[in-house]
Formats: structure tokens, sequence, C-alpha cells
């Protein structure tokens, strides 16, 4: 821990930012999912994103009995899940009858991999690996027949198998899946043991308690897209990318790239600069005992004969059968998530989303440890008891060993400059917070979307949170996820005159525009001049010189005018660039072009708030559209809905009705049922160039507006 303190976040950048964002949200609105503290003038809302790993919440919700402060309870957490995982691993080794001496050697250079400490607080759901040990005892269960007493299925060993497996996926989806992978490999080595086919019905109840698990943890957001549409703007994940974060064999065995040996740190940067798609998976390193492990794994075919390794364990279970379902288990991890492997044709075939295959290393590391310490612990037992005593200081030796070549001190983080940061942040936002009142809206400059905007310039990503760590009765503009009416709304301001600018954010109730320089070539030189000439007052600067605030007059905190754009009855919405139509988007819709607007995704949403609206009268809404269409996809329907009923469907058909004007009729009680009026393109058939391998162009694309306009029936058009 060096000289850290744990109410200062041991990590305070990047993706640090985001989990301690999760984690303060949880504190002061019970769960992850909404914060009105964010996102203003809307709010800031985390369904789209469709990962939650719930389960590392459900544990810091116990640390709130004990504080309310967000950095300590990441920083316990993250602590307390190197004590888990070698707890964990201790469990398994000495379920499986291990001695003392090697199961706590195993289990502490299992929890003090090079993994954790590269992932960190920024990954902290990545570093917690506490469930992969009982993950695997359950596999193991399954493969070595073990579910099976006098020819009954366990129910005791069943539940625990449901516990583990859903828990498992509920720490981390990507530990539940990589369980799933190795699970039918453990269904037929199982039913080849005990030749009984109910050991395959064992590995589908493990599939099945895995995929609760993730239904469970999804039903929340798949709630909140059927009302709101899918959001196609977030998460969004490249095929290819399932190869470029893969295992690489190079990156498992050798050592890490922040190794406490100089020589050997220098030698390894130079290989992964060498080499192409050195990434997250350079942070694989197994150590040496993990490494001598996994090469015993793959060459157990040549050892399996060997008469001592008969010695038995749980069970009466022989050493070398134990061996065997590591070694299959191992091959069919590496074979999955290595280059080119098996997880290529998974996502190319089923699901690109899950990319990041590197992280199977954790499991790799767990197999190829728990494999040598039997081998280690079969060998010891051979000894007489005169020579154990010399066997034991030699593997201490080895022990410590590798301890010291998994960890570096070149690890600890920076904690001065940290916090020293953290300082500076607690007392600019909270002198901010003296000076405004009570729930005022703050606007926060140069725009980012969420999430996984990436840095501007020199603003990492996620910066705009520390403002929300340092306040508790203030609202942020930062957290409105992508592709939502926030993020349109935000783009849209970004384009506006400094006068413009002003004057919307008085309109929606700011009282407050506060700029992070960093985010700026000029460290907003431009933007803070202009500013201050309009509003005739020096900015409040931060003692860093980092941030700037100028403080906005007559804005009314409590009851912003409006949430969505007025528009007037009989008005003409032109969808081109330089006609500002992102005020009316709110899901779906492509950045404005000189033409019109792209609807992106299947689902296209405009909201806007009818100004004097006769809500007695019918209304007809009209569009200049076109579809895309063409000879690889000639037809195109797309459902209008207003206000959750659908009014009209339109058909395009390449070469005949491609495009053109397009009307719908929207009865008097439609228009009465809510203002502002909700409008959903529906387009289950919109495909990407990329697709019909036209182009390189991945956005599905839909229907072209050029304009948009709602009229009164009664009136002339």
């Amino acid at each position: 821990m060096g000289n850290s303190t744990l109410s200062v976040p041991f990590n305070y950048a990047g993706d640090a930012l985001y989990k301690g964002n999760e984690v303060r949200t949880m504190i002061d609105t019970g769960w992850l999912f909404h914060n009105p503290s964010l996102g203003a003038p809307f709010s800031y809302n985390r369904l789209d994103f469709p990962r939650f790993d719930s389960l590392n919440y459900l544990i810091m919700k116990v640390f709130l009995i004990f504080t309310k402060d967000y950095a300590t309870v990441l920083n316990l957490y993250y602590l307390l899940s190197f004590i888990l995982c070698a707890l964990s691993a201790l469990f398994v080794m000495k379920h499986f009858k291990l001695s003392n001496f090697i199961a706590f050697y195993g289990s502490i250079l299992f929890a003090f991999l090079p993994y954790p400490f590269y992932r960190g607080i920024p990954h902290f759901s990545n570093a917690a690996y506490y469930m992969i040990p009982l993950s695997v005892m359950v596999l193991l269960w399954t493969a070595l027949g073990l579910f099976f007493k006098d020819g009954k299925i366990s129910k005791k060993y069943l539940l625990a198998a449901f516990l583990i497996s859903f828990l498992t996926s509920l720490q981390m989806p990507y530990n539940g899946f990589f369980m799933a992978v190795l699970t039918p490999a453990a269904g037929l080595s199982g039913f080849l043991k005990t030749k009984n086919f109910r050991a395959i019905l064992i590995a589908l109840f493990i599939w099945f308690s895995i995929a609760s698990a993730f239904t469970v943890e999804q039903i929340p957001r798949l709630q909140y897209q059927a009302v709101h549409g899918v959001n196609a703007s977030v998460a969004k994940r490249s095929i290819t990318e399932v190869e470029l974060y893969s295992v690489r064999l190079s990156q498992l065995l050798l050592p890490h790239f922040k190794h406490r040996v100089d020589e050997i740190a220098d030698v390894k940067d130079r290989f992964d600069d060498t080499f192409l798609h050195t990434n997250e998976n350079k942070t694989s390193y197994l150590g040496l005992w993990g490494a001598m492990g996994f090469l015993f794994l793959l060459f157990f075919v040549i050892f399996s004969r060997v008469e001592k390794l008969e010695s038995t364990y749980f069970r009466n279970i022989s050493a070398s059968s134990i061996l065997a379902s590591l070694s299959a288990l191992n091959i069919v991890a590496f074979s999955y998530a290595t280059f080119a492997g098996f997880s290529a044709i998974f996502a190319f075939f089923v699901e690109p989303k899950i990319r990041a295959t590197n992280r199977i290393s954790v499991y790799i590391a767990f197999l190829s440890i728990f494999a040598l310490c039997i081998v280690l612990d079969v060998a010891r037992r051979s000894f007489k008891p005169k020579r154990k005593f010399f066997i034991n200081i030699f593997l201490t030796v080895i022990f410590f060993i590798s301890l010291l070549d998994q960890t570096s001190p070149k690890l600890i983080p920076k904690y001065d400059a940290i916090q020293e940061n953290y300082e500076h942040d607690r007392q600019y936002f909270g002198l901010l917070e003296e000076r405004l009142p009570d729930n005022a809206a703050v606007y926060q400059m140069p725009y980012a979307f969420y999430p996984e905007r990436g840095p501007i310039n020199k603003m990492t990503d996620y910066e705009h949170l520390k403002a929300y760590f340092h306040t508790s009765s203030l609202r942020w503009s930062y957290g409105s996820a992508r592709g939502r009416q926030g993020y349109y709304w935000n783009m849209d301001l970004a384009e506006r005159s400094p006068t413009e600018l002003v004057q919307r954010l008085q309109n929606f109730g700011f009282s407050a525009i506060y700029i992070n320089r960093l985010g700026f070539e000029d460290r907003a030189e431009t933007v803070i001049q202009d500013l201050s000439n309009l509003l005739q007052q020096e900015p409040l600067i931060s003692e860093n010189e980092r941030y700037a605030t100028f403080f906005l007059p007559d804005s009314d905190v409590a009851n912003p005018p409006y949430l969505a754009e007025p528009y007037k009855l009989g008005d003409t919405i032109s969808f081109s660039a330089n006609a500002h139509p992102m005020v009316f988007y709110s899901l779906g819709w492509a950045k404005p072009e000189d033409w019109g607007t792209w609807t992106l995704g299947k689902d296209a949403r405009l909201v806007m708030q009818v100004d004097g609206s006769p809500t007695s009268n019918t209304v007809e809404l009209s569009a200049i559209a076109q579809a895309f269409v063409n000879e690889e996809h000639p037809e195109l329907d797309v459902e209008v809905i207003v206000n959750g009923e659908q009014v009209d469907q339109w058909e395009f058909v390449y070469g005949e009705s491609a495009g053109g004007e397009r009307k719908a009729v929207i009865p008097a009680d439609l228009v009465a049922k809510q203002n502002p009026l909700e409008i959903v393109f529906k387009i289950p058939n919109a495909k990407s160039p990329a697709e019909l391998d036209l182009s390189s162009d991945g956005r599905v694309l839909g229907l072209g507006i050029h304009e948009l306009r709602l009229d009164n029936v009664s009136s002339p058009l």
C-alpha cells in the first residue's frame, strides 16, 4: 500500500473514475442504475450499458454500514479481494486434500498474480477473481464424477454447483462465460469416466445456472429498453477485437513488463514493442510457479504414467486423474482464447461482444498453480520425514522467488501525486458548492459523452466525474448516455456560439459553466476570454489552474422551463447540419449531414414540446425522407409510432418509391395523451453498408430524413 490513505482512491484517473462513480451512485441512490446528480438537465442512466458485476457491489453495500465515503469503500473492497482470492484458492486445494504447506503457498501465489496489480481499481471486478477457484472446483466435480455417490446425484453438490456458478457470473460476467466455455469439456470427461449420461445433464445444469445469473442481472436493462428503445450507440464492439485482445502464449510465460529486475523488464519491453497486438494481454503472466504448471499440463500425456502420480487424494481420486482433468480444462481454455482460436469462431457466428479473451488467463493461472501444487505435494509425500525438512526449505525458497517474480515495487501507484490532485479537487469543488445554491446545475466543458469517450486532448476519460465526487448538493451535466436525448442536446450545444450557449443554459436552469482546461488545445484561453467578455466577470480559477468556472445569473434552479425542445405546429424542422436538428433527437440518430440525417439502428426517436397545441385536433406528420435501399437490400419498412401507438407504416422499394414525401395522421387522443410528443421510427430490417458488402461503414442505416413538420389538419397546409 505504500504511503496510501484509505480515504483517497488508490487510482484517480480513467476507468478508476468510472468505477468510483458506480460506488458513489450506489451510496447516494441505493444502486447503480440512476443518478439525478449527473446528466443535467436530464439524468444519468446506467441501463444502456450491459455489464453490472452485481456481486461486487452487493458486498460493498456491507461496507456502507461503517462508512459512506466512496474512496474508502472502493479501496477496502480492492484490498479484501486479495484475501478472498487467497482463501478461495486455499479452500479448494484443501478440499482436494493437499497438504497445508503446499496449499498455503499455492493460494498466496494465486492471490498475488501480476494481474490484479495491473487491473487495480480501474478494473476491480477483473482483479477480484475469488470465484474462479470455486468454479474450477465445480468443473472438477463434473469431470471426476464426484456429483455421484452410490449411483445417485448428491443434492448438496448440486446446490453448491448452482450457487457457485450463479455467483461467478454475478461477480464478473466474463468469468461466468469462461466457466460456460469449460463446462462441456468437464461434462464430457465426467461421462467418459463414469459412463453415466447424467454427467452431461450436470454440465447442462451448470450452463442453466450461469444463464440464470445472466438473465436475472439483465432484467432491469431489458425492461428499460422495452420502453425506451435499444441504444445501439453504447458499448459498440468490433468483431476483430476478439483476436486483438486474445491470449498469447508468450505473454503467459514471459515476465511482466514492470518486473522488479530492471534488466528483465527492459527485455520484456523490447519484446512487447517488437510484436503486434500487445495490449491488456501483457498482464497475463502466470508467474514462475504458474508457468511451470502450465507447461506441465500442456505436456501432461508424457507424465501421465508416472507411478507416483497414482497417490490418492479426495475420495480416493488419484493425482493423475485430477491432473488429467486440469490438463483438459487448461487445453480447452487456451485453445478457446488464443489468437485465431475458437473464440474467433464464436465471435463470427454467435456474439462478437465477448472479446477480451485474454482475461481467461486467471483461469489458466489457477489450473496451472493447482497442478504444480499437486505434483509438488506428491513428490513431497514420497520423502521420508527426516528429508521433508530440507524439501520444505527448498519449496519455501521457490515460493519466495516466485512471489518476488510476480510482484514489483514498480506496480505501486504514485500515491503522493494522487493525494495532491485529490486534495486540490476537494478544495476547489467544495468552494464551488459553497458559492452555488442547493440543486444548482453546472454545465461542464468540453462536452464528453458517456461512457467510453476516451481522452480529449490532455483530459482523460471520465475526468468530469471528479466534480461529482467532491460535492453533494450540485447537479452536473456530464453523464448522459451516448445516443440518448441528453447526448444529442449536448452535441447541439457544443456547436453553438458563446452567446447562444449561455442563453440556452439559462433557459434550462443552469447556474454555472465549469471548464476543464486540459480538454482544450489552448488550455481554454479562447473560451475563457469569450465568456469573460460576454458575462462581464472573471472566472473562479483553481489553485493548480486546471479548472475555471463562470457563474450565470437568474437561473431557475428548482424548475427549469422544459426538458424537451419547444416546437410550434406548422414549423418545418430541417435535419441538415446547419439547422440544429439534434435538439429534437432522443435515440438512434447519426450526426447531421448537409442534406439531412440518417437513423442509426432499428429504433430512432424524436421528442418535442408542442407549443400551444390544440389537443382536441388531429395532427398530420409529414416528412421528406429517403430510405437506405439498394439492389442488395431492395425493401425497407418503417413503423411510425407516436406516444406509444402505431399510426402508420411507410414502405420503401428500391427503384420505385425509395424517397419523397411521406405522411402519417396522428389522432387527437394520441396528441393529447402526452406532451412532450414522442415520435418513434421502428425499422426492423435496417442494414449497414458493411453487412451488404457495400463499404466498411458499420452504421445500421434505415431512414434518411431531410425535413419534418407537424400540422393541425384543420388549418391550411
